[in-house]
């Protein structure tokens, strides 16, 4: 008896030892998952009209490279740094930070009144047996898990080749490519007219939708030319009666939120 008394109190030494050398965050890892909101001051993206979506940019103004463009009802982390009444937040969703228009953000009690839009895809991955969910928006980012084909994700955002995705506790990046049904970064049918197209970077114009094609002309930040079709990432602009490329990233559809 006093031996097996020993054994026992002897593994529970181990057991102490081994923990007191695990760091303090992998043992709260251990001890309980979290959702990447909970224990933050947050907000919740609010736009007048569901079905448009909040772009999350690398800096605090309306030019700024977009990150990707989220639904209604998407939880942000209010960071610290973020003064009172400003005219941008700084946030922060899963490990991405950056900028969103404050005006479109639903704070306190009135972030409980937002109606989720985000939609619901499936993993359909037909060259294999599902997608990989990754920490950015790159095929060389770290591999956080393997989501199986028939996996349903919920969408938090979207940009041109890639979704940002909540399963459970995980959220990353999964390729557009492989889901079930398709989310448009833009809403319209190409070929037909489409609105005005504001240019968001200093760019060229191309002559055809491909990154070896002939440069046209020089367009400038706060440009604005009609919109024709949008085309293999690029969309095809009217600039002096000529019909032009750019690439997608260098403009933003008139009436989409900043």
């Amino acid at each position: 008896m006093k031996k097996a008394r020993k054994k026992i109190c002897n593994i529970c030494v181990l057991m102490v030892l081994i923990l007191s050398l695990l760091p303090v965050g992998a043992i709260s890892e251990v001890a309980e998952e979290r959702y990447y909101y909970e224990g933050y001051n947050v907000a919740v993206v609010s736009n007048p009209d569901a079905k448009d979506r909040l772009h999350l940019r690398t800096h605090a103004y309306g030019s700024a490279k977009s990150m990707g463009k989220y639904y209604n009802g998407t939880i942000v982390v209010l960071l610290p740094d973020n003064q009172k009444d400003a005219e941008w937040s700084h946030v922060r969703i899963g490990d991405i930070e950056g900028y969103m228009e404050s005006r479109y953000l639903a704070f306190g009690d009135d972030s409980a009144q937002v109606e989720s839009a985000q939609p619901e895809v499936t993993i359909e991955n037909q060259a294999g047996k599902g997608l990989n969910l990754r920490a950015g928006q790159s095929i060389d980012s770290n591999v956080i898990c393997l989501l199986e084909n028939g996996t349903q994700v919920t969408v938090l955002g979207v940009s041109e080749d890639w979704l940002h995705v909540q399963v459970g506790y995980d959220i990353g990046y999964i390729r557009i490519t492989g889901t079930n049904p398709r989310v448009p970064y833009t809403y319209g049918t190409p070929g037909a007219g489409s609105g005005q197209a504001r240019i968001t970077a200093n760019c060229s114009a191309f002559a055809e939708p491909t990154a070896d094609a002939r440069i046209v002309c020089n367009l400038f930040v706060d440009e604005v030319f009609p919109l024709r079709k949008i085309q293999n990432g690029y969309a095809q602009i009217e600039v002096d009666g000529s019909a032009v490329w750019v690439k997608m990233n260098n403009i933003e559809r008139i009436g989409e939120k900043q």
